[in-house]
């Protein structure tokens, strides 16, 4: 998914660390980034506000704002996002996990893991290997310290090496003090994306009234536990799991690199396949299948969608996060559009040659 890379390759460096530099200091990106490596990896509290933008074609498809509080030391996060008048809730409160979507009036629970923010360094050494392989793809240079927020920082850009490179062109602006990202840019072909920190407290009041989330009686509430995990499947496997053939693709151009069957339990209570496919050794689309619901909806639960025509189908296409809906035979199939490049109208074209499964 194009947005999901963008916000991936945003996030560089953004792993907060307790020691900094002095906002005078003159360093090469090579000086800059072996500073991050040999940084102390304890994460501080911290709330933080900010606006993310994302563009296609240099037209702006989304303009939204977040806010975040984080309390490592006991592995409490609150995330606010508020797109389109759509506010999305996430509260880890260091026991259970609530991702609460007011608009949909839905919220999904489930137990927090027994690890805080702090102690956590995997992220760091996905950070540092994501680093790594940029420098090797991608052309460094420091530009003058500049502020945002207020506060001043390192600006860096990373320029791609050659044609068609995963991570695109991008801007990073670097917390002097907090190592902190304050504000990225990050191009991939007709694609943007912008984030910018408005506001940063290094040193918040922590309250357990932060943490707590009260939800609505009318909330819909789905347990992680009645989602089962993904399991890898065969073709014939996926065929008898739907209950019936589907429409695939079987291309030399398209590696069929895995299938998973997800055996959803409680309220929802389905079996759903999905076939991930990758291309030139980058994922390219995964499709997901399931039986259609009886009860019918034209905008197939989603919000603020485009109407479209899939196989000679009525459809949806969800720009924001790059998904195809629609119904044929009894079934329901969602394409996601991994690769950045995939446009809507190739990806239309690429579904009138499916095939059936055998």
């Amino acid at each position: 998914m194009m947005k999901r890379t963008l916000i991936l390759c945003a996030t560089l460096l953004m792993t907060v660390v307790a020691s900094g530099c002095t906002p005078g200091d003159k360093l090469s990106p090579d000086e800059l980034i072996s500073k991050v490596v040999a940084s102390d990896p304890q994460v501080a509290p911290y709330e933080v506000e900010g606006k993310v933008r994302y563009y296609e074609d240099n037209k702006m498809t989304e303009d939204s704002t977040y806010s975040a509080l984080y309390d490592p030391a006991n592995g409490r996060v609150r995330y606010e996002t508020k797109a389109k008048g759509e506010v999305t809730i996430s509260v880890n409160d260091g026991k259970q996990i609530t991702f609460y979507q007011t608009a949909k009036k839905t919220a999904t629970i489930g137990s927090a893991p027994k690890l805080g923010i702090s102690g956590d360094h995997s992220l760091k050494g996905q950070t540092l290997k994501m680093i790594e392989a940029v420098r090797k793809t991608h052309d460094l240079e420091t530009l003058p310290n500049e502020k945002v927020a207020g506060r001043d920082t390192y600006h860096i850009r990373m320029t791609p090496k050659a044609e068609g490179t995963l991570y695109g062109k991008q801007e990073l602006w670097i917390d002097t003090k907090t190592w902190s990202e304050l504000k990225a840019i990050v191009e991939n072909g007709n694609s943007r994306f912008e984030s910018e920190v408005t506001h940063l407290n290094d040193s918040p009041v922590i309250s357990d009234d932060s943490f707590k989330l009260k939800l609505p009686s009318d909330v819909k509430v789905t347990r992680m536990e009645d989602l089962a995990a993904s399991k890898k499947i065969t073709l014939q496997e996926a065929v008898k799991a739907v209950g019936k053939s589907f429409n695939y693709w079987n291309r030399e151009d398209m590696k069929l690199d895995s299938i998973e069957l997800d055996e959803l339990k409680g309220k929802i209570n389905r079996s759903e396949i999905t076939l991930n496919y990758m291309k030139d050794g980058v994922a390219y689309v995964s499709l997901s299948i399931f039986p259609a619901p009886s009860t019918k909806d034209k905008n197939f639960g989603m919000i603020d969608v485009k109407s479209i025509e899939v196989r000679g189908h009525k459809g949806v296409y969800d720009e924001n996060i790059r998904f195809i809906i629609w119904d044929e035979d009894g079934l329901r199939y969602s394409l996601q559009l991994a690769h950045p490049d995939l446009k809507l109208d190739e990806a239309l074209k690429l579904t009138a040659a499916m095939q059936p499964a055998k």
